[in-house]
C-alpha cells in the first residue's frame, strides 16, 4: 500500500537525487570516521579483477574512457572468446511498426557473462525473438558490450544487437568534459566504439547522455553521434545508432517523453530516438507527426517495472481481456454436471476495489471415469463457465481454490488468471503507428512473477503477441536447423501458448548419445524457437505437446514431446514454425529424429514383449502411482510403432496456390488425399539408442515455403489383435490405458539445399596449440590443470563452425617402454565453444595419467557433426608425469 502511495511521487529525477544527498553524507562520514590500521583495512577484499590473466572466460563491460581511448579491451584474455559466431545478414529493419527490447536485468552481466556457458538451468534468457526486431543489452557501465550469447541468439533469429553507450552522475558529466572537448576528441571515441561493434560482431549502439551539458558542447555531442553513425554504416551496411530521449538542444538534462523540436536535431543525425518511458496518451501521434515518413524509426519507451510509465507497465503492458491457465484434478462418478462457483477461500487473493471486467474461463478437465466394469478410461470435456458473481481481479497472476457442488465433486488445483487494462501502452502505440520500445523485461524474473519463470515468460510475451500482432517469421534462410534446447514446463499448463528453446537444460546429447546429465545454460546454443499451434484434429485436446528439456534429446538439451490419445486415421496438426523461404530449382533435403514410447501395463508387457519381435525394447520406469495402482514401462518402438509422427511443408505460390508435402515414413491409411504430394522418406545414419532419423526430399521450385506442421497419427502396424489376447490372459489389464494412447517424442527438424556438400577437413588439415599452461598440485600424486587451447585451418582458411564440442581423453603413462594407451570409459565432453579457442579451468589428473588428448569436433549450421575419429585433436604432456 505505501508503495503504491509514494509511486505516485517518484520520477527519473528521484534516484538522482537521493544519490548526491547520499554521496554526501557518506563523504561526512569518512572525514569523520577514525583511522582503520593496515591489517584491518586489507583484509576481506576479493582480488581485483585482472583482465589479462588467464581464467574462465568472462564477458565484462568498458568502464572509463581511458580504457577505451586505449583499446586495452583488445588487450584483454577475454576479447578472442567474446566474438559473435553467428553473422546477421545485411538487412534493413521491416517498414512497419517495429519493437525493441532494451535488457536492463539486475545490472547486467549476471549468468550470461560466462561465455563457455554456466551450470544455472534457471538463468534469465528471452526465447520470443520472433516478436522483437531489435535487441539492446544495456548497464549503467559507460560502454555496455553485449556478451555473445545473446548476440548469436538474437542474430540466429534475424535480430540486430545493440551495446549501450551511456554517461550519467557527476562521473559521467566529467566523462563527457573530456569526450566533448574537441571535435578530435569525439570522433576519436566514435571511431572506438565503431571498432568495437565490428570486431565483436554487433549491430550498432544506444547512446544515453544522462547528464546536464553546456549549451556549447552541443554541436561537438551531434558531430559525435553524427560521426560514430556514419562510421557504424561505411564499416557494416544497415547497422544502428539510436539516441535516448535525454539530453536537449540546449543542453539540459530534460526528458521530452516525445519527439520534438528540441530533441529532433540528433534524431536527425541517427537511425532512430529512444523516446523516454513517461510519455502521455497524445505523445505518440504527436511524435509520428514531427518524424514524418521516419515515424516508425520512434521506439516509444515502456518500462515492464512500472516506474510512472504510460499503461502502469508490468502486466498491463499489453491489451488482453483476459487469459486463463487451468491445472485440473478431478474425482466423479458419471458426466459432470453444471458447476457453480464460489468465491476463493478468504486471503488467498487480494481483491482490490476496482472492477477491471468480466471474465470468460475455457476449462480444459481430464477425468478418470469410474465404469460398472471398474475400467480406467480417459475422457476429455470442455465447457465454458461464467463467472458469477463478477470478481474484481488485480492487475497480476494469482492462484486460487475453487470447488463445485453437489455429488460431481471437482477440484481445481490451480487457476491462474491474468487481466490488462484495456487503454495500454502497446495498444495506443499501435494506434499511432509508431514503434515500441519494451524496458527491463527481467522484471518477470527479478520479481519472481507467480507460478514459475517460465510460464510467467510465456504469458506475458504472449499477451504482447496478442496485442502487438506483429511477428518475424523464419526460415527465411536455409540452411534452416532447429534441436528444441529449452526449459521444461508442464504438460498442463500451457500447451498452446508459444514455447521454446533458450539453450538451457539437464542434459546435453549429440546425435542421440548423452553426453553430461549436469544442467547447463548458454544461449549462444539457443535454437530458433518453434511456435507451437493447433491447426487440425479431432479436437484441439487429443494431444498435448510441449518443448521438454526433461527427456532424453537427440541434440542438444531439448525435444518437442507430444502425449495424449489418437485413433486409427485420424491424424493430429500442429504448427512448429512459419516461414518465408522462397525456393529456386535445387531440392530441399528435410531430416528429422523422432523417438516413440508407448505406455502398458507392466504384466501385459511381459507376456506381449515375448511375442513380438526384436525392434521393441523394454526399460523399467518406476511409476510416481506404483504403489496405488500399477507399475509401468516403457516401450520404446525403434524401427515399427503404433504412434507415428511425420513433417507437413506447406508452400505458396505468387499466385497464391496453396500446396502441401507431407514427409512421413508410412501412408496414413487412405487419408494421403488431404495432401498435394507425399514422400515417404529414408531412414539415414546410424542408429541411436532410441531415436530415428528420417530423410526426405522435396523439390518446389519457385515456391515460398511458409508452414512447418508436425503431423502425429497412427497405423495397425502394431497387431492389436496380439494385445487383445494379452489382455485375454491378464485379469489385471483392465488398469492399462489402450493402445489409442499416442506418445512420439521430435528430436530436430533440418532443411538444407541439396547442392551443399558438407565438408568436414579431416585432423590434418588443422594446427592445434596450448597456451597459459598452468598445474596446480592438489594431494600427493592428484593434480589439475588450466590451459587455454586453439585451433585453425592450415591454409588460412577463416571460415568457422558456428559451434565445437569439446572432449578430453585422459592416457595413461608410458610403462616399459610400451606408448601410452587410452583408457576405458575416459573420454569426457566439456564443453561447447563458439570461437575457434576454448579454455579449460582445474581439470583433474591422477597421478596414472601421462598425457591429456584434447579432441575439438566441428559442428555445422545443419546440426551435422564431425566423426570424432576424423576430428582435430591436440595432444599435451601431462608436467611431472
Amino acid at each position: 500500500m505505501l508503495i503504491s502511495l509514494f509511486r505516485a511521487y517518484i520520477n527519473r529525477h528521484t534516484p538522482r537525487t537521493l544519490y548526491n544527498f547520499l554521496s554526501l553524507i557518506l563523504e561526512k562520514m569518512k572525514s569523520n570516521a577514525p583511522p582503520q590500521d593496515q591489517e584491518s583495512s586489507t583484509i576481506d577484499h576479493p582480488p581485483q579483477f585482472d583482465p589479462l590473466q588467464p581464467c574462465s572466460p568472462i564477458s565484462y563491460p568498458i568502464k572509463t574512457l581511458e580504457e577505451l581511448e586505449t583499446r586495452s579491451y583488445f588487450e584483454s584474455f577475454h576479447c578472442p572468446f567474446n566474438k559473435s559466431s553467428v553473422p546477421l545478414k545485411p538487412t534493413s529493419l521491416p517498414n512497419r511498426p517495429r519493437l525493441l527490447v532494451c535488457h536492463d536485468m539486475q545490472g547486467g552481466y549476471v549468468d550470461d557473462k560466462w561465455v563457455q556457458g554456466g551450470t544455472n538451468a534457471d538463468a534469465y534468457a528471452i526465447w520470443h525473438w520472433y516478436l522483437i526486431d531489435v535487441f539492446v543489452y544495456f548497464s549503467h557501465n559507460l560502454v555496455t558490450l553485449p556478451p555473445p550469447c545473446w548476440t548469436n541468439a538474437a542474430h540466429r533469429h534475424g535480430v540486430k544487437v545493440l551495446g549501450t553507450f551511456i554517461t550519467e552522475w557527476d562521473e559521467g558529466r566529467l566523462i563527457c568534459n573530456k569526450l566533448l572537448a574537441t571535435k578530435e576528441s569525439a570522433q576519436m571515441c566514435a571511431e572506438r566504439l565503431a571498432e568495437l561493434a565490428i570486431d565483436l560482431g554487433f549491430d550498432g549502439w544506444l547512446i544515453n547522455m544522462e547528464v546536464g551539458l553546456l549549451e556549447e558542447q552541443i554541436p561537438i555531442l551531434e558531430e559525435f553521434v553524427s560521426h560514430l553513425t556514419h562510421t557504424m554504416h561505411s564499416s557494416m551496411p544497415e547497422s544502428l545508432v539510436i539516441w535516448y530521449d535525454s539530453v536537449i538542444t540546449t543542453g539540459n538534462l530534460r526528458w521530452q517523453d516525445q519527439l520534438n523540436e528540441k530533441n529532433k536535431p540528433f534524431f536527425d543525425i541517427c537511425d532512430g530516438i529512444f523516446v523516454n518511458y513517461t510519455w502521455k496518451s497524445n505523445y505518440p501521434d504527436l511524435s509520428a507527426a514531427v518524424a514524418g515518413d521516419r515515424k516508425f524509426d520512434v521506439y516509444m519507451g515502456i518500462d515492464v517495472f512500472g516506474r510512472k510509465t504510460f499503461g502502469g507497465g508490468q502486466w498491463n503492458v499489453a491489451l488482453w481481456k483476459g487469459c486463463g491457465i487451468v491445472e485440473v484434478n478431478c474425482s466423479v462418478r458419471g458426466i459432470p454436471g453444471p458447476i457453480s462457483w464460489v468465491t476463493p477461500k478468504p486471503g488467498l487473493v487480494h481483491l482490490p476495489s476496482e472492477t477491471i471486467g468480466y471474465f470468460v474461463l475455457e476449462l480444459e478437465m481430464i477425468l478418470w471415469t469410474c465404469s460398472i466394469l471398474d475400467a480406467f478410461c480417459l475422457e476429455w470435456y470442455q465447457f465454458l463457465s461464467h463467472m458469477d458473481p463478477v470478481f474484481m481481479l488485480d492487475r497480476s497472476i494469482f492462484s486460487v481454490h475453487y470447488i463445485g457442488v453437489g455429488s460431481h465433486f471437482l477440484s481445481v488445483k490451480q487457476i491462474i488468471f491474468l487481466m490488462g487494462e484495456t487503454n495500454v501502452a502497446l495498444d495506443v502505440l499501435k494506434k499511432a503507428n509508431v514503434s515500441a520500445a519494451i524496458f527491463a523485461p527481467g522484471w518477470l524474473y527479478e520479481t519472481k512473477q507467480p507460478p514459475d519463470f517460465q510460464t510467467a515468460q510465456n504469458c506475458w510475451w504472449e499477451l504482447v503477441a496478442k496485442s502487438w500482432g506483429r511477428v518475424n517469421n523464419y526460415p527465411k534462410l536455409l540452411p534452416f536447423y532447429s534441436n528444441f534446447d529449452q526449459d521444461s514446463i508442464s504438460l498442463d499448463a500451457v500447451s498452446a501458448l508459444s514455447l521454446s528453446n533458450h539453450g538451457q537444460g539437464y542434459h546435453i546429447s549429440v546425435e542421440g548419445n548423452q553426453l553430461t546429465d549436469a544442467p547447463w545454460n548458454n544461449m549462444s546454443c539457443q535454437g530458433f524457437q518453434p511456435r507451437l499451434e493447433f491447426i487440425d484434429g479431432p479436437t484441439p485436446d487429443a494431444i498435448q505437446f510441449v518443448v521438454d528439456f526433461k527427456e532424453e534429446s537427440y541434440n542438444g538439451g531439448g525435444n518437442i514431446t507430444f502425449k495424449g490419445t489418437l485413433e486409427d486415421n485420424v491424424p493430429f496438426t500442429i504448427r512448429l514454425f512459419q516461414g518465408e523461404l522462397l525456393l529456386d530449382n535445387v531440392p530441399l533435403i528435410v531430416t528429422y529424429s523422432v523417438s516413440f514410447l508407448i505406455w502398458f501395463n507392466f504384466d501385459d508387457i511381459r507376456v506381449f514383449h515375448n511375442k513380438m519381435a526384436s525392434p521393441y525394447h523394454i526399460l523399467p520406469v518406476k511409476n510416481s502411482a506404483a504403489n496405488k495402482f500399477f507399475e509401468m514401462i516403457i516401450l520404446e518402438v525403434k524401427s515399427k510403432g503404433d504412434s507415428l509422427l511425420g513433417l507437413s511443408l506447406q508452400f505458396s505460390s505468387l499466385l497464391s496456390e496453396r500446396i502441401s508435402v507431407l514427409v512421413a515414413p508410412s501412408e496414413m491409411n487412405g487419408l494421403s488425399h488431404k495432401f498435394s504430394k507425399v514422400i515417404m522418406p529414408s531412414q539415414v545414419g546410424k542408429m541411436a539408442s532410441k531415436w530415428i532419423v528420417h530423410e526426405g526430399t522435396v523439390a518446389m521450385d519457385g515456391l515460398i515455403l511458409t508452414e512447418i506442421h508436425a503431423v502425429c497419427y497412427r497405423t495397425k502396424s502394431t497387431p492389436r489383435e496380439l494385445i487383445s489376447e494379452v489382455r485375454a490372459d491378464n485379469q489385471d489389464s483392465a488398469l492399462a490405458p489402450s493402445l489409442a494412447e499416442y506418445s512420439a517424442v521430435l528430436g530436430h527438424i533440418s532443411i538444407k539445399n541439396s547442392s551443399e556438400n558438407l565438408f568436414f577437413p579431416p585432423s590434418t588439415a588443422w594446427l592445434t596449440e596450448s597456451q597459459y599452461i598452468k598445474y596446480s598440485l592438489i594431494s600427493q600424486g592428484f593434480k589439475t590443470a588450466s590451459l587455454k587451447i586453439l585451433w585453425k585451418l592450415k591454409d588460412g582458411n577463416n571460415f568457422l563452425f558456428p559451434k565445437y564440442n569439446i572432449y578430453v581423453e585422459k592416457l595413461a603413462k608410458q610403462v616399459d617402454g610400451n606408448a601410452a594407451g587410452r583408457l576405458e570409459d575416459t573420454r569426457v565432453y566439456l564443453g561447447a565453444a563458439h570461437v575457434q579457442a576454448f579454455y579449460i579451468s582445474d581439470l583433474s589428473i591422477p597421478s596414472h595419467i601421462g598425457r591429456l588428448k584434447f579432441i575439438i569436433q566441428a559442428c555445422a549450421a545443419d546440426g551435422t557433426c564431425q566423426e570424432l575419429d576424423d576430428s582435430p585433436y591436440m595432444l599435451l604432456d601431462v608436467e611431472g608425469q
